[in-house]
């Protein structure tokens, strides 16, 4: 649900890129020949990406096809992507965007997949002009983060650097590959190639099996493990230090509980729950609703009145917010209307893209 969610909020950025209307204007989408509803968040969300990218001035390019294989040393058709958003500046610099609808946050800096963007863009303009690119803006736009979008500058030095390394990370791997398909996952493969981390192992379907992740969640649990009780503790409080490096580790150790509770089901799926000691019970039922509401209010009608068995509800502020959008109504200023409390303070890794809360920097106001 989260991919099509975000597959049809970039499906309407392209429309409005190509076409120049307005995110509100679009309400349905196709995708794979399926008619799909573009939730009102999603309308939103696509419409302040779109007035920020016009912001950065220059020609916007829309869903760019990016060919990035010769600068990493890989066989043609191996190194590819497609951009959301390439901007070519008057004065020659290039911009490149990223939309992210999820609620995982995204970091800009030191993006491996904007980076290639940006120096495959920077390579055909090179090739095609004769003139380098001399900077390159790299940038992710995230309403869950922020709603201005987050921004990194690459000079050509940096950005070449950069290329560099991962034009070495892609010899590995393909060493990697072909060392596994001659001898499979032995324990040196492991030890040569595999590096336990939260980014890489997010997504590997083999993280419930990898004594690498195995190894490293162990190690994490170990160091706060009380010799005299054999049980889970914080560090020591005397030094910051393990408290830093437990907390940095709480996305790995999630990775790999997930992978195993998925492994798990699954092998309960197959038969083979009693060999991993579980089983499959009932669970909570779902919430009562009516089996046919004309039916119900047509019954509930002889004995109550209509005010008990009706309620009227005023529309939400984001949803009088797109009513008025639709209408082109501009008379009634939403922000003398809405309150909402203050945001409270939460706890988010130091490099976290959003900007560090103070309670004179909090606001109320949707509108500001």
């Amino acid at each position: 649900s989260a991919a099509l969610a975000g597959t049809i909020g970039h499906e309407v950025a392209d429309i409005c890129l190509k076409t120049k209307v307005n995110a509100f204007q679009i309400t349905v989408v196709e995708i794979d020949g399926v008619q799909h509803d573009v939730p009102e968040e999603t309308q939103v969300a696509v419409n302040n990406y779109i007035e920020f990218l016009h912001s950065r001035g220059g020609t916007i390019m829309s869903e760019v096809r990016i060919d990035y294989a010769k600068l990493l040393g890989v066989p043609k058709g191996d190194g590819f992507g497609t951009s959301d958003a390439v901007i070519l500046l008057d004065n020659g610099d290039i911009e490149i965007h990223d939309l992210k609808l999820g609620h995982g946050i995204v970091e800009v800096s030191g993006n491996p997949q904007l980076m290639l963007y940006a120096a495959g863009v920077a390579a055909t303009l090179e090739e095609a002009t004769g003139e380098s690119v001399e900077l390159a803006t790299i940038g992710i736009y995230q309403p869950a983060a922020s709603r201005f979008g987050s921004t990194e500058d690459m000079t050509k030095k940096e950005l070449d650097a950069e290329i560099k390394d991962l034009k070495s990370a892609a010899k590995s791997a393909i060493a990697a590959e072909k060392l596994f398909k001659v001898s499979g996952p032995t324990p040196q493969f492991y030890e040569d190639y595999t590096r336990a981390g939260e980014d890489q192992c997010k997504w590997c379907k083999h993280a419930a099996s990898c004594p690498t992740l195995l190894a490293a969640t162990q190690e994490v649990v170990a160091a706060c493990t009380s010799d005299d009780f054999d049980v889970v503790s914080a560090p020591s409080l005397i030094d910051d230090a393990p408290v830093r490096k437990a907390y940095e580790s709480i996305p790995l150790l999630e990775n790999f509980i997930r992978a195993v509770q998925d492994e798990v089901y699954a092998r309960a799926l197959a038969g083979r729950g009693e060999h991993v000691g579980v089983k499959f019970v009932a669970g909570r039922a779902g919430n009562r609703k009516w089996a046919d509401e004309s039916v119900a209010a047509t019954q509930l009608l002889v004995v109550l009145p209509a005010e008990t068995v009706y309620t009227k509800t005023l529309l939400s502020p984001a949803k009088a917010e797109t009513a008025l959008k639709k209408a082109k109504a501009t008379s009634v200023d939403l922000s003398t209307l809405v309150t909402r409390s203050a945001p409270s303070k939460t706890i988010a890794p130091i490099n976290d893209p959003r900007p560090e809360w103070s309670a004179e920097g909090a606001t109320t106001n949707d509108f500001e």
